[in-house]
């Protein structure tokens, strides 16, 4: 049997944009009867392995919608660090900011890297982008200069519950301490953009795309106020479980 061969790779710096594309696909992979191997070689990370060549349709189009998550998160999110600097708001919600700004264009910006780039036989995503997604920087750029340099408390909710308003009406769950899709599959982008020790929840809720959340347990008290705040009655509860208040 014919087999595809595919091999996606970035910076050993930017290792996390491999696992997570590893860890959203490999399982993928397996169903399908191929093969693959994470490994760090010679300064680059390596996402590598086969499958029949009569997948590789599926497959491919698995690959770039994740590669696309990577660009449109990660490098997005890298790029705001470095040229986007506001003040009056503590450290964590800067980075729900960060997230908001990049939901906001998520979907337009994941279609863009998709529509350049057709085969993950040997896709480098560091060249990837320096090399053909020139526009996408200059549209982060505009972005940059459109943002104030001052954000009150107050108008950073109002800013990123008009962002929540905008998306379309899909719920995610939030169960366990982890956020689900409508496909019951754990959502894990807010990796992409690092560790955060609060509100990580509220973080990856917001890159979910999403208007409504299904909320099945408890939360912290810096979670429950911030979604409370930006989903207001977009939130629903499972039996059992306390409405959070709104501040």
């Amino acid at each position: 049997m014919k087999e595809m061969n595919f091999c996606i790779t970035d910076t050993a710096e930017n290792f996390s944009n491999i696992n997570y594309i590893y860890k959203t696909c490999h399982q993928a992979v397996k169903a399908l009867g191929g093969d693959t191997v994470l490994t760090v070689k010679n300064q680059r990370s390596y996402f590598c392995g086969n499958v029949a060549d009569g997948c590789s349709q599926i497959i491919a189009a698995i690959f770039l919608d994740k590669v696309s998550d990577v660009i449109a998160i990660n490098y997005k999110y890298n790029y705001f660090k470095k040229h986007l600097r506001t003040l009056g708001i503590c450290d964590f919600e800067y980075e729900l900011l960060l997230a908001a700004l990049i939901s906001a264009d998520l979907k337009e910006d994941k279609r863009f890297v998709i529509a350049n780039q057709k085969s993950v036989d040997n896709l480098p995503i560091d060249g990837l982008f320096n090399f053909k997604l020139t526009p996408l920087k200059d549209k982060w750029t505009e972005v940059v200069s459109y943002i104030p340099t001052y954000f009150s408390h107050d108008k950073l909710c109002e800013f990123i519950t008009y962002i929540i308003n905008e998306k379309p009406k899909k719920c995610v769950t939030i169960s366990g301490g982890r956020v689900y899709d409508m496909n019951k599959a754990q959502l894990c982008r807010g990796e992409l953009m690092g560790y955060l020790d609060e509100a990580s929840l509220v973080r990856e809720v917001i890159l979910s795309e999403s208007s409504q959340i299904m909320l099945d347990g408890t939360l912290s008290g810096v979670e429950e106020m911030y979604l409370a705040r930006f989903f207001g009655d977009k939130i629903f509860f499972k039996k059992g479980v306390t409405t959070p208040q709104k501040s």
